[in-house]
């Protein structure tokens, strides 16, 4: 009966570390989705003229500036809107059968308004840069990382290019 109750513990953590293995996986998925209603406007369509109403899904899709296609789904919308409830940015409100969403305190940092103590600036053009085109294609380099010989090979060239015809500050802002 010992080996038992060990094999059912060991079942266990076995299950939880594929749970993790899982959660590590699909990390991306949020911050894909931060950027997507970033992108999007979301967070600006819900809060117009300071106001934090619930909206459901179709009507955020209907406020977003510049419109999205007519083809646009408030099903889709709202997946992306459920997994950042989910962590926080947006809050659910159900209520009549209809999900509506509004803005956390955390969901609000993407939206300029008039609080003095972020000086009224929005956090929406920080999400957008971590998620630059440019960056988000280095990530799955990253594996060449760990190989000098392959890291310093793949960017050798670029960099001897650089240093022979500009400063690396000129470079810079030509990237930018």
């Amino acid at each position: 009966m010992a080996g038992t109750g060990g094999e059912a513990g060991r079942g266990d953590i076995k299950k939880q570390a594929r749970l993790a293995m899982m959660e590590l996986s699909n990390m991306l998925s949020v911050p894909m989705a931060l950027n997507a209603v970033v992108r999007l406007n979301v967070p600006e369509a819900i809060w117009q003229s300071g106001s934090d109403s619930p909206l459901t899904a179709g009507e955020i899709l209907a406020r977003l500036r510049p419109p999205p296609p007519l083809s646009a789904s408030p099903f889709n919308l709202q997946r992306l809107l459920r997994l950042l409830v989910s962590h926080g940015v947006f809050t659910e409100h159900l209520s009549s059968g209809d999900r509506r969403y509004s803005l956390t305190e955390i969901g609000r940092t993407l939206v300029a308004d008039d609080d003095d103590s972020n000086g009224g600036v929005s956090y929406a053009p920080y999400v957008l840069q971590h998620h630059h085109d440019a960056l988000v294609r280095a990530w799955p380099l990253l594996h060449e990382a760990s190989s000098i010989r392959a890291g310093w090979s793949r960017f050798r060239g670029p960099m001897e290019a650089c240093r022979r015809t500009h400063s690396m500050e000129e470079t810079m802002l030509r990237t930018i």
